[in-house]
């Protein structure tokens, strides 16, 4: 003989009945709710800001070796560092404005070919970052020159 068994769900159904949107309405839970003046709007819900890197995305190739990184932070007065992934930081005092905002130069050129770049977000004298993002990116040597002088040749014969 063998037994068969009904999913939970379908048993559910078959103990309790079906349950309608006003039964389902009535069963969850309410948030508690802020009293509002008659008539006014609810205000809309700010989603909390996350660290961002703008104008460098993963996979990109750059020209320059000292670019400018900027880009948007959770919480004003946080530390931003960049740094690539073989060495020390690149920028450590990139601070987040209170609109959100930082801006950092870096302080030595990044090294040419693929680069790992890290970017934390970090509160004065708390012990743990707050958000870290990476972008993979190749740096190509700046463009040359446009003097017009042509280079010099050696002339070998004589």
């Amino acid at each position: 003989m063998t037994q068969r068994y009904v999913p939970v769900v379908l048993s559910l159904f078959m103990v309790l009945g079906p349950l309608s949107g006003a039964a389902l309405a009535a069963e969850a839970p309410q948030s508690p709710q802020s009293p509002q003046a008659p008539g006014a709007a609810a205000a809309p819900a700010l989603a909390p800001r996350a660290l961002t890197l703008t104008g460098i995305k993963n996979n990109d190739t750059i020209t320059t070796r000292l670019p400018v990184f900027s880009g948007a932070g959770a919480v004003a007065n946080d530390v931003v560092t960049v740094w690539p992934e073989s060495g020390e930081a690149l920028c450590t005092s990139a601070v987040v404005g209170a609109d959100g905002a930082w801006t950092c130069t870096p302080t030595r050129e990044l090294a040419l070919g693929e680069q790992i770049l890290f970017i934390n977000e970090t509160t004065p004298g708390a012990p743990a970052s707050k958000a870290l993002l990476h972008r993979r990116i190749f740096v190509k040597p700046d463009a040359a020159p446009t003097d017009d002088k042509p280079c010099p040749q050696k002339d070998e014969k004589k």
